[in-house]
């Protein structure tokens, strides 16, 4: 078959799996505990709310009972939450149809709303399954990102919760407990539920297009609370939201820019492959949805959580500690989804606490949110403990106070010796954050300016939302994570990205930017107002190109390697033989997926970092890896790689004795050995001695060590 149909087909199939956890435990907890009137919703509405609960609670409590009891309890859970979804359903028919009630017909905006969700769904599993041509196949450039989490949900598919190293076995099984790994395992769940149809990729696929619906419903939800709206005005308020979701900054001109200068002076296009690289970026939200829904989702759960306590705000005690108790579940979810994420909401509520206190109001409020935070706290405990206990491989804080970078002039700071550089930076803040939020940065001024003052109080959102992103701005421009990349002022701004969407909303109500009302600026009557409006649109236009491109390079940078037209170095491939080379990888590791046993060791070259294919497409325990290295000491990490690294740089061996030394020294039972590496060249010499497993133009399969004489394979 087709690897394009293929993966179309199970992600669609992994796709219609997913409200197994997205949708059923939503709806069963929402019609339970009645949050936001649920009972009194139409039905559509439901659907939306039962998205966003889910999100909010499942996480939590899917991994407590996969990681105190097992997956197959897991599993009964979900079974529960279905049947008692079926039964709610059942009866709420029965009751519509004794009353002579109908289901309605869609109006037009509904309708303009599931074509937005279809339109999503498709593009999403279109832009990240393997395109293949021939005997070329060319991944996204997301896909390194998707080796290391493809190879984690693989992992938990395999092994339970906590998940056993994937890329790292001294003899016996490594279990990581350092990392935020609740996204994977739901996405490990539909695996399994998948059976052979779904595998890992694919529900990881599939997990990103219904991260897109659980952020469209939220902003859906959100607007209609907020804003106290209902039927089509809603609907039609909600797909302006979403709609502004498609974009994004100025960094399109920039990144034109170094492309084109790159590629005539020095013969390859810089950035390669995915346009926010170019700085340290605030991700545009497709790029979010694809490379992290893991903290999308933990935004959502934390917003889930914040507008629990802002609808309740008029109920009775009862029904708030009840929803101070599921706001403290969804907390706890954020937890495991995006420590990151979750740093920065618990600091804006601290912050808002102490507002409240200062401002000595609200007392039972201030006790609510405190008890929610207990509550998620006391839940996420045994995560936290984990998370201790298995520390991060490196040392010291895992942030530190620093201005956030501008990446342009980096070179330059060191010719400033005599300014320190987290100065320059601080002065370069307002043009960083015009780069990064463009049209968006804008917005957030001219809301600031017309809701000044009283009209701040006149909603009980606004507050909140203000003290959450003046939180953002703080935390994300003087701290950053020193864990790899900025994830802290990367991921920590989708609450910022969140809360300007909601307000380009209330300004185009205003109409700042669209012909044909009388609203907030108006073309009819101040030609300064009317500049306003042209230079909002020249700036949506921007952001917009920014979304655009930035879609079209994670999609066909690959195929732009092997046209020539990147350049080298791409990051990706030495030569013009990228798809064929991925086609050969495939075909290898599932060779290794179908016919070798269940728990043989494998090991590619270590030296060539994240290994993409052995990612994407492995199934079995690697002796050590930089795919997903966590827990690992890197002294240890780094040994191990030197060490194993030598069967792959023998370049004129003619033995095996060497090869099976090393790989009974590290456990290993079969070698994946490509074309690029140096031993490729010997092995019409040790094939003399030993066949291939499998090979093809540009992989072989080898088995080594004790795996090579136990009799089952030549």
């Amino acid at each position: 078959m087709n690897f394009t149909l293929q993966d179309i087909l199970g992600t669609c199939l992994a796709f219609f799996i997913f409200p197994s956890v997205f949708l059923f435990p939503g709806y069963v907890v929402s019609w339970t505990f009645d949050l936001f009137n649920f009972k009194q919703r139409r039905i559509l509405t439901r659907y939306i709310i039962a998205i966003v609960v889910s999100v909010a609670v499942v996480p939590i409590l899917v991994y407590l009972p996969s990681l105190l009891a097992s997956f197959d309890v897991t599993k009964l859970i979900q079974a529960v939450f279905f049947i008692l979804y079926v039964f709610i359903i059942v009866d709420e028919l029965k009751k519509w149809i004794k009353d002579g009630m109908s289901l309605g017909v869609l109006s037009r905006y509904q309708k303009w709303a599931f074509f937005v969700a279809a339109g999503w769904v498709s593009f999403s599993i279109v832009s990240l399954v393997d395109l293949q041509w021939g005997n070329r196949l060319y991944n996204n450039v997301i896909s390194l990102d998707f080796a290391t989490r493809v190879t984690l949900v693989n992992a938990i598919t395999r092994t339970g919760v906590p998940p056993v190293n994937p890329s790292f076995f001294p003899g016996h099984p490594e279990y990581i407990t350092s990392l935020y790994y609740f996204w994977y395992i739901l996405c490990s769940l539909i695996d399994q539920f998948g059976g052979n149809l779904v595998d890992s990729r694919m529900a990881l696929i599939a997990g990103d297009a219904w991260c897109g619906l659980a952020l469209m419903a939220l902003i859906a939800l959100y607007l209609r609370l907020r804003n106290h709206i209902a039927g089509d005005k809603a609907w039609k308020t909600a797909i302006i939201g979403i709609g502004l979701l498609a974009i994004s900054g100025l960094d399109v001109i920039p990144v034109s820019i170094n492309m084109l200068v790159t590629r005539l002076s020095y013969g390859f296009m810089w950035p390669a492959g995915d346009i926010e690289h170019w700085n340290e970026q605030i991700t545009a939200w497709v790029g979010s949805l694809f490379w992290v829904p893991h903290h999308v989702a933990a935004m959502i759960a934390c917003q889930a959580g914040l507008m629990l306590f802002q609808y309740t705000h008029q109920k009775t005690y009862y029904k708030k500690i009840l929803v101070a108790i599921i706001a403290g579940l969804a907390f706890a979810s954020a937890v495991g989804l995006s420590t990151w994420v979750a740093i920065t909401f618990s600091i804006f509520w601290g912050a808002w606490i102490l507002i409240l206190l200062i401002q000595k109001k609200e007392s039972r409020l201030v006790v609510l949110m405190m008890f929610a935070g207990f509550v998620a706290l006391i839940v996420a405990s045994p995560f936290l403990i984990g998370i201790i206990r298995g520390g991060t491989g490196a040392s010291g804080l895992p942030f530190v106070v620093e201005v956030r970078r501008f990446h342009p002039v980096v070179p330059y700071v060191n010719w400033l010796s005599a300014i320190p550089e987290n100065i320059i930076y601080f002065v370069l803040l307002p043009v960083n954050y015009l780069m990064e939020l463009g049209f968006f940065l804008f917005i957030g001024l001219l809301w600031l300016r017309h809701y000044r003052n009283k009209k701040m109080f006149n909603n009980p959102f606004f507050i909140p939302e203000i003290i959450l992103l003046c939180v953002v701005v703080f935390i994300c421009s003087f701290v950053r994570s020193a864990i790899a990349a900025n994830d802290l002022g990367w991921r920590g701004w989708l609450f910022g990205q969140f809360i300007l969407l909601m307000w380009a909303v209330d300004i185009h109500g205003l109409n700042p930017f669209l012909p044909g009302y009388q609203g907030f600026i108006n073309a009819n009557l101040n030609p300064q107002k009317t500049k306003i409006k042209r230079f909002l649109t020249i700036l949506m236009l921007i952001g917009f190109s920014t979304s655009v491109v930035d879609v079209a390079l994670l999609r066909f940078w690959p195929i732009l390697v092997d046209m020539e037209i990147a350049g080298f170095p791409n990051g990706l491939s030495p030569d013009t033989q990228l798809g064929q080379r991925t086609f050969a990888a495939r075909l290898a590791h599932e060779f290794i997926r179908d016919e070798l046993p269940f728990l043989v060791v494998v090991q590619q070259n270590p030296l060539t970092g994240i290994d993409r294919p052995s990612g994407l497409y492995g199934t079995r325990q690697i002796a050590i890896s930089a795919n997903a290295p966590y827990n690992v000491p890197l002294s240890l990490l780094d040994r191990n790689m030197d060490q194993i690294s030598r069967i792959f740089i023998l370049e004129n061996a003619e033995t095996w004795d060497k090869i099976d030394a090393l790989c009974r020294e590290y456990f290993i039972d079969v070698l994946v050995v490509n074309d690029l590496d140096p031993l490729w060249n010997s092995l019409p010499f040790l094939y003399q001695q030993r066949t291939a497993l499998y090979e093809n133009r540009y992989y072989a399969v080898l088995a080594c060590g004790n795996f090579a004489f136990a009799g089952q394979y030549p």
